[in-house]
């Protein structure tokens, strides 16, 4: 198999035409009419099947096409390795998957760090997808993750959180405290997408998990895919939301929120840098661990050494 049939693949699987897929990588339609037969030897599938309108994608190239994407960003890696990295001249784009809590709580910090030895390199972030930790891990540098989501592979932990229960300022059925009776008494608002495969409420250390175990049940008013949704969302109301202490603070100071202690012993938010195995020797990607690392300190309140 020639290499460059994988980026022929790509393109004919994403423009669904042998013309699109021409257009798209500056080649001729006979050209790319040839390789779309040498794949549909190899795969023993049309792979393109003419529809009503232009081509659909047989059953085997829809599993294919999320697949080529991944294998080309491997590869590419594999290419740009070097056996030393200087950040003072490097353009590299470094790829981070993190919700918007690990933006909020961990870019900034991690911008400034790098931007103090390099002014070229660059961090991409982009939002978690169900395609599992494995591939995702493969085609991007690290994930951003709360312990008790991800397991089994190289790690650092940036910070620690604490979950608290957050409701309007004005709240007229909250007192001093907030009880469990409250919590199964007031509509809520939860964070329930499911990146990687698993909701980072669904996880077994998440407060919503340990509520399920003292027999809380809750009456769920809205369910979002984004930590930054919620806050908004309570402000003149009844309902409340289980949220980062952090995340409160950060993005809305102003909001008129009360936080307020969860009332039973809440497992903490731990977030942390998750990477694959196969970039522990990169070294561009050592010195942005290294970068991780000081910000991790500086989170801890800890002075880097």
């Amino acid at each position: 198999m020639d290499l460059n049939l994988l980026v022929q693949l790509d393109a004919l699987l994403a423009e669904r035409s042998v013309s699109g897929a021409a257009r798209r990588l500056g080649q001729s339609q006979p050209t790319l009419s040839g390789a779309l037969s040498k794949l549909r030897r190899h795969f023993d599938d049309q792979l393109l099947v003419r529809s009503r309108g232009g081509y659909t994608l047989t059953p085997l190239a829809a599993r294919l096409l999320p697949l080529t994407g991944v294998a080309l960003t491997s590869t590419e890696r594999v290419f740009a390795s070097v056996g030393r990295f200087d950040p003072a001249v490097s353009e590299r784009e470094f790829t981070v998957v993190t919700s918007d809590y690990g933006g909020a709580a961990v870019l900034p910090s991690l911008l400034r760090v790098i931007g103090e030895q390099s002014g070229a390199v660059r961090v991409r972030q982009v939002p978690p997808v169900a395609d599992g930790v494995d591939q995702t891990l493969r085609s991007v540098d690290v994930l951003f993750m709360p312990r008790g989501v991800v397991r089994g592979l190289p790690f650092l932990d940036l910070l620690r959180d604490e979950w608290v229960c957050v409701v309007d300022g004005e709240n007229p059925h909250v007192d001093g405290e907030f009880t469990l009776e409250d919590m199964g008494r007031l509509p809520c608002v939860l964070m329930t997408a499911a990146p990687l495969g698993g909701s980072v409420l669904g996880a077994t250390t998440s407060p919503v998990h340990q509520l399920q175990l003292l027999g809380v049940q809750l009456r769920v008013a809205a369910s979002v895919n984004s930590f930054l949704a919620i806050p908004p969302l309570l402000v003149g109301s009844e309902r409340f939301a289980i949220l980062p202490r952090s995340l409160v603070r950060l993005a809305f100071p102003d909001a008129g929120l009360r936080l307020l202690p969860c009332p039973f012993p809440v497992v903490p938010l731990v977030e942390a840098a998750w990477w694959h195995p196969i970039h522990e020797n990169d070294a561009g990607h050592r010195w942005f661990r290294q970068c991780l690392g000081r910000v991790a300190a500086e989170l801890r309140g800890l002075k880097s050494r």
